[in-house]
């Protein structure tokens, strides 16, 4: 598999980075990043609990979610649709989204992307990085000093 970095990998065992907005109690959430990365496809894992959501941002390349567990409310743009366990969504490039789990389980949701790397910008600043942009896969030294590596 010449030219890949991560040819296979672990939704169970994948390092979780947690994030949120300050004086948003509710915007919550962890992200597992790589899952896989390849020369030119990316996934990313993300887990919300219930009533907590995963703020609005935008991503640099489209994105395909697919629910692994729990349910979501997913909104894209204006777009708002409720997703359960094997549902997918299709996020445009560029286009303002998130979801939030509604019931009572841990939402735990796989993004897909065409590209080795992704930027997002969030509305809002994420802590603890302090930055509204993320790259992903996020620099080794990031990931160092968030205990992740």
């Amino acid at each position: 598999m010449q030219g890949t970095k991560e040819a296979t990998g672990s939704v169970a065992s994948t390092a979780m980075m947690e994030g949120w907005h300050d004086g948003e109690p509710k915007a919550q959430w962890r992200v597992g990043f790589p899952l896989l990365a390849l020369d030119d496809s990316l996934v990313i894992q993300i887990e919300t609990e219930p009533g907590a959501s995963l703020g609005t941002h935008t991503d640099s390349a489209e994105e395909i979610l697919l629910v692994l567990a729990g349910r979501i409310e997913a909104h894209v743009g204006d777009e708002r649709v409720e997703l359960g366990p094997g549902e997918m969504a299709a996020v445009p490039e560029l286009a303002p989204h998130g979801f939030r789990t509604v019931g009572d389980v841990t939402a735990r949701v796989l993004g897909f992307f065409p590209t080795r790397s992704v930027e997002s910008v969030f509305e809002r600043e994420i802590v603890p990085l302090g930055e509204t942009k993320v790259s992903v896969p996020p620099p080794r030294e990031a990931l160092e000093e968030l205990g992740l590596v």
